[in-house]
């Protein structure tokens, strides 16, 4: 429900596998440690966890906002969560792109 993927499935009413939007979540939130976590290069796993966390909260408040449907899955939003911590660490070890 927090990728672009996932709002076209939703929005669509299509049927898929639960598993495909989870797997582009937390790519996606991968990716957000990643990217933080290499520009400010300090305190990886927090700046991981706290972006994906500002971001997790912001895209489904809007979502549900705007669908009249908030509900919130835990292990989803843990997932999510402990991917961007993941690529918080993972952003630390590469020299600064930014």
């Amino acid at each position: 429900s927090l990728s672009i993927y996932s709002i076209y499935i939703i929005k669509t009413e299509s049927n898929i596998n639960i598993i495909t939007p989870l797997l582009f979540e937390a790519i996606f939130y991968l990716l957000i440690g990643l990217l933080f976590s290499n520009h400010f290069h300090k305190k990886a796993l927090i700046t991981g966890v706290f972006a994906s966390f500002i971001h997790l909260l912001i895209v489904k408040l809007t979502l549900g906002i705007s669908t009249n449907n908030l509900n919130f899955d835990i292990l989803d939003i843990l997932i999510n969560i402990i991917c961007g911590g993941i690529g918080g660490f993972l952003g630390i070890m590469f020299k600064k792109v930014f």
